[in-house]
């Protein structure tokens, strides 16, 4: 049997960090993210199937510790499972726009279209709880839940449940003013270890989910450019959680796009490096890319994707 499953990855937009823990679990969290179409693509091969690709062929950078961690959840795991998987990624790994945990959800769906009654029936949450709690990597929650659904999310965290709320009446209003850059490099940033939840810390991520209703608030009253005020806004906060976050790099990215017509933006993921998003009027938006380009960040295409997570037997 042979099973192919793909699910996007994301664009996150509005508060970022307040859907990782401790902060999520004491406190809340609360995102505003897209779907896009740049996506993780699993292949599934079993049983006589599984010797047309008889090792895992993941995407450059990848880490297979979560592969095998999810096929242990399965019971699929070992030489004798009769289970392959390789994988392509649209983009790149470790960039910031969630796709490890996009990854897990296409992986997961694959692997219930598999077993089909298995008792991993929440795909998002199944991948989620994989991910952080059996490897303890330190991730959000918005990663695995915008790859299920697909589309406009805004996510709400809280009590021990996990509140998805669905937008998509509004990207065609949204979807025009979003430009997505690559900044270049790559990093780990499901490895690091949570950070101490100082009181400082705890302000920060209060402010930025703060901004998650305002942000949806525009959006219903088409105030779009307001919303990419907000964006400079949540990113200057954002910088404050870490020194890490940013680099003199991303900076001086940021203040060209700035000078070049960008009503805001921010550095996707946990910072560095990686993809950068920037709110830029429609008929700014050639200018803005080319006078970018100048500087060596290239232009990223990409639409969203309503569709979410889907798997299929060939």
């Amino acid at each position: 049997m042979i099973i192919k499953s793909q699910a996007p990855t994301r664009i996150g937009l509005f508060g970022g960090g307040c859907d990782v823990n401790p902060f999520a679990s004491e406190y809340g969290g609360e995102t505003l993210s897209l779907a896009i179409n740049l996506r993780q693509h699993v292949t599934l091969l079993t049983d006589d199937d599984v010797w047309k690709q008889p090792e895992h062929n993941l995407p450059l950078s990848a880490d297979p510790a979560l592969t095998y961690k999810i096929l242990d959840a399965y019971g699929l795991n070992g030489m004798h499972s009769g289970i392959s998987v390789k994988s392509r990624f649209d983009g790149i790994m470790g960039a910031g726009l969630g796709s490890s945990g996009a990854y897990g959800v296409a992986l997961v769906a694959a692997l219930q279209r598999y077993k089909h009654n298995s008792a991993f029936n929440n795909i998002a949450l199944a991948a989620y709880e994989i991910e952080v709690n059996a490897l303890g990597w330190n991730g959000g929650r918005q990663d695995q839940h915008t790859a299920f659904d697909g589309g406009l999310i805004h996510l709400k965290i809280g009590d021990d449940k996990v509140e998805v709320f669905i937008g998509n009446q509004y990207i065609d209003r949204l979807a025009p003013y979003l430009v997505l850059m690559y900044a270049g490099g790559t990093r780990e940033s499901h490895k690091r270890q949570p950070k101490a939840l100082t009181e400082e810390r705890k302000q920060v991520l209060m402010l930025i989910k703060a901004l998650v209703p305002q942000a949806i608030k525009m959006l219903n009253d088409n105030r779009i450019k307001d919303m990419g005020l907000l964006m400079h806004e949540s990113w200057q906060l954002k910088k404050q959680l870490s020194n890490g976050v940013s680099t003199p790099k991303i900076d001086y990215a940021y203040e060209h796009a700035k000078k070049n017509g960008a009503l805001g933006g921010k550095l996707m993921g946990a910072g560095g490096c990686g993809y950068m998003v920037f709110f830029v009027e429609p008929d700014k938006r050639e200018f803005f890319i080319g006078k970018m380009k100048e500087k060596g960040i290239e232009n990223v295409d990409f639409s969203a994707d309503l569709n979410g997570v889907e798997a299929r037997i060939l």
